[in-house]
């Protein structure tokens, strides 16, 4: 992308997979055989940090049934989700078999939902940090599967103070992800975010 980012990104470290690309059972991840707690130490020069989060669920409960996953961060912050996603708006269709269904952060044909967590506020610069992935306790286990992505991403300071951004057009728009929202004949829809340090009050 041309042009000055919101911040500048100085590192990025993998947490978990550690390596190679891999899916893990639910007694793995909750007897800390696989996603195990790590430790990682931000850099001194950094200003910002977040954790990108992608999970996605397999195997008849794995698949089927929504959980709640967390990441803790130093045993005292808990960064939490349920890994569940509708569906029957999948873009890509028609299809064959259960993509009608509602999945573990999933749809066939569909991206894996990622989350982001911004973790300044509880971090320091230099600082060396303990993560730990876990479940919750169930009894249904079952074949349950999961496959996560997640990096700690390091940031200079924001580049501008007061700086609103259009992310995306919903509608009308060609974008695949929003297929069966168009054509639109009504109002445009737009995602904003916010790429400054200050809070935006009006737009």
């Amino acid at each position: 992308y041309e042009g000055t980012p919101p911040r500048n990104v100085l590192s990025m470290q993998q947490i978990w997979p550690n390596g190679s690309w891999a899916e893990f059972n639910y007694s793995q991840i909750v007897n800390n055989e696989a996603f195990e707690p790590r430790s990682l130490t931000l850099p001194p020069a950094a200003s910002m940090f977040k954790i990108r989060s992608a999970i996605s669920g397999h195997g008849q409960e794995g698949e089927f049934i929504p959980r709640t996953h967390t990441i803790n961060l130093n045993n005292s912050t808990n960064y939490s989700r349920q890994v569940w996603t509708e569906c029957a708006a999948n873009p890509i269709y028609p299809q064959g078999g259960t993509w009608v269904y509602d999945r573990a952060g999933w749809c066939p044909g569909a991206v894996v939902d990622t989350r982001e967590y911004e973790i300044t506020a509880n971090v320091t610069p230099g600082q060396t940090i303990n993560l730990d992935y876990s479940l919750p306790a169930a009894s249904n286990t079952g074949d349950s599967r999961y496959r996560v992505n997640n990096q700690l991403v390091a940031y200079g300071p924001p580049n501008f103070t007061l700086d609103a951004a259009i992310s995306y057009i919903k509608t009308p728009t060609n974008r695949v992800e929003y297929e069966r929202l168009n054509p639109v004949c009504n109002q445009p829809v737009v995602a904003i975010r916010n790429t400054g340090a200050t809070p935006l009050t009006s737009l």
